[in-house]
């Protein structure tokens, strides 16, 4: 199948909203089931052009009816080559914060210095490397900062991970009154293999 006829002709992602003014304990539940469907149309998509940026293209699934012995199903992967290059070019060098004051005290700078070697140490280029990726290859990425449990003051962990997840398994829910993002969804599956949000 290829992308037109998947899509039918709707291109890009659809965005979820939620008419809600908070989300509380009471109403998650329905705010993820009322957007659930958008995701799941959204996953298709991204799904396919993840896979087809691997390599997963319809002319391997080309049926020929004219003349059936010359059926050659080669891939170029010319969508690799361009998600890469377009990586490449967005997060081809590591990001190094500096400080903008000119007064700035020495405390400030190496407050700074920290921030950068923490992310040094969080491998902060290697997952905006892969970010560029989903977002090139799919149209959407996600990145989660999350708290590193067991970071301590004069350890060699910094405070945070960054986390990569894969598009298809995350969404967020915006307002419908002002387009603020209300709720990050993430689907997860446990031991068992079976499917949580």
């Amino acid at each position: 199948m290829n992308f037109v006829d998947l899509c039918r002709g709707e291109f890009g992602r659809k965005v979820a909203y939620t008419g809600v003014d908070r989300i509380t304990p009471q109403n998650v539940v329905k705010v993820v089931s009322d957007t659930i469907g958008i995701h799941n149309r959204n996953r298709t998509l991204i799904d396919y052009l993840y896979r087809y940026m691997k390599g997963d293209q319809p002319i391997l699934y080309r049926n020929k009816i004219v003349r059936p012995e010359v059926n050659n199903r080669v891939v170029e992967n010319h969508a690799f080559e361009t998600v890469k290059f377009k990586a490449g070019q967005i997060c081809g060098e590591p990001i190094q914060y500096v400080c903008k004051k000119k007064n700035a005290d020495e405390k400030i700078n190496e407050q700074v210095d920290l921030l950068n070697d923490y992310l040094d140490e969080a491998n902060a280029d290697a997952r905006n490397i892969q970010r560029a990726i989903y977002q090139s290859a799919t149209g959407t990425s996600y990145k989660a900062i999350l708290k590193e449990e067991d970071w301590t003051k004069n350890g060699d962990l910094p405070p945070f991970r960054i986390f990569i997840p894969y598009p298809g398994d995350c969404y967020i829910v915006y307002s419908q009154r002002n387009g603020k993002p209300m709720l990050s969804v993430q689907i997860l599956k446990d031991e068992d293999e079976q499917q949580y949000y």
